[in-house]
């Protein structure tokens, strides 16, 4: 699962294709317990910052296995993923 932590408007400028938005500062309200710990979530930013504050925050509050941050959106989709505006 891609989460943008950008904030809505930012993601509503350009977006990876597929990724949910949820705010850094609404992390916390965000219910992960209907998610599968199983699964992988790849955050992502402007530039890796926010991204950052969010992998920490889930890593120390929920028990999912793997949470990367990919950096910023530019790193995404140099990475190849697509970018959807």
């Amino acid at each position: 699962m891609i989460i943008d932590v950008r904030t809505v408007q930012e993601y509503e400028e350009g977006f990876i294709k597929g990724a949910i938005n949820i705010p850094v500062d609404e992390i916390d309200n965000f219910d992960f317990s209907s998610l599968s710990e199983e699964l992988d979530l790849i955050l992502y930013c402007r530039s890796g910052g926010r991204a950052e504050l969010a992998r920490a925050f889930i890593l120390h509050n929920h028990n999912f296995k793997s949470v990367s941050n990919l950096g910023g959106i530019d790193d995404m989709v140099n990475l190849g993923y697509e970018l959807e505006i």
